[in-house]
């Protein structure tokens, strides 16, 4: 493997990490949105809506930050191997 694959490799990486923080972002905001709709349908006061959304924007917050971990972990074991290859 060239030096040349390893950047694009890491090219590679980079964009999927773009994708991924964005999609947790909007993923974020939509579950957010649909909690505090249930929870105002649910008890019709809008501090049960606040407390909802806040729920499942820390619940949201907490799956993020694990997968943004397991990401960095698949990533740098994935960014291993093609340097193996190079002797880096």
């Amino acid at each position: 493997m060239s030096q040349a694959q390893l950047d694009d490799y890491i090219k590679k990486l980079q964009a999927e990490t773009k994708v991924k923080a964005r999609d947790q972002v909007i993923n974020s905001l939509v579950s957010i949105v649909i909690g505090a709709g249930l929870a105002f349908w649910a008890y019709g006061t809008i501090p049960h809506m606040v407390l909802f959304s806040l729920m499942v924007f820390v619940i949201m917050g907490v799956k993020n930050s694990i997968e943004q971990a397991l990401h960095q972990f698949r990533a740098s074991i994935g960014a291993k191997m093609p340097m193996d290859h190079l002797e880096m």
